[in-house]
């Protein structure tokens, strides 16, 4: 990676953990390793052209991960993608690729079975649409 790249990636990945830690919601009562009911991850709005974002989500309690997509979610179609792939290397199967505009299937309900999947997201070089927002939750057994 170039030293533009690598710098963008971490203007994402810390775009990405702040939305983490700033959308968690938590279940009163619970362990706190187990609490989170819900977290939100979201793309810059409008995201940056050569958008390169690779991020594991994992949810140790979990037995499935459902995640909504917002409504507003947009991106050009074929040419910027989110995937969503089951497991934890980068070899993992993609369950889910969603682009294009709003409305296009974007809202569905979607699970992924297992405690963790890894979310790619990737741009070209053209300025980009409005990007993404998911709703993580865990699911138990």
């Amino acid at each position: 990676f170039s030293a533009t790249t690598v710098a963008q990636l971490t203007k994402h990945a810390c775009l990405l953990l702040r939305s983490l830690a700033a959308q968690a919601k938590v279940s009163p009562g619970v362990p706190a390793l187990a609490r989170v009911s819900s977290i939100a991850l979201e793309s810059k709005h409008n995201y940056s052209p050569n958008t390169r974002i690779a991020v594991m989500v994992r949810l140790p309690t979990a037995s499935s991960i459902r995640f909504s997509m917002d409504s507003r979610s947009a991106t050009k179609r074929d040419r910027d993608k989110l995937q969503i792939c089951h497991g934890t290397s980068s070899l993992s199967r993609v369950v889910a690729c969603f682009h294009g505009q709003a409305g296009a299937g974007w809202g569905a309900n979607n699970v992924v079975r297992g405690s963790s999947f890894i979310l790619q997201f990737e741009t070209d070089g053209s300025p980009g649409e409005w990007g993404f927002r998911m709703v993580v939750e865990p699911l138990d057994a």
